[in-house]
């Protein structure tokens, strides 16, 4: 099986959740941050053979003004918080097609 990721999606995805947690407490990056549904988009790309996308598996962190069609999307601003576009930004939609997690 072809890997963009060495040693597979997951392990990258844990490696991110691991440092995420060991400095967010102290620098507050993370407006949403959702560890089953990483782990669970990377499990899904762990399970096929690479077809070749340059970013097969590999784990993106958006910022929160970039809509994201499944998950909240808040602008920064208190007052769109819960907001879940309906729709994927455009670059949102070329990472997927990329295959980043």
């Amino acid at each position: 099986m072809t890997r963009t990721v060495a040693g597979g999606s997951r392990e990258a995805v844990e490696q991110c959740l691991d440092r995420i947690a060991a400095r967010d407490d102290e620098v507050h990056a993370w407006a949403h941050l959702d560890p089953v549904q990483a782990r669970r988009a990377a499990d899904l790309v762990d399970r096929v053979e690479s077809d070749g996308r340059l970013l097969h598996g590999v784990p993106v962190g958006l910022k929160d003004i970039i809509d994201t069609a499944d998950q909240p999307t808040a602008y920064g601003s208190n007052a769109w918080a819960g907001h879940v576009p309906a729709a994927d930004a455009a670059v949102v939609q070329r990472l997927r097609r990329a295959g980043a997690v």
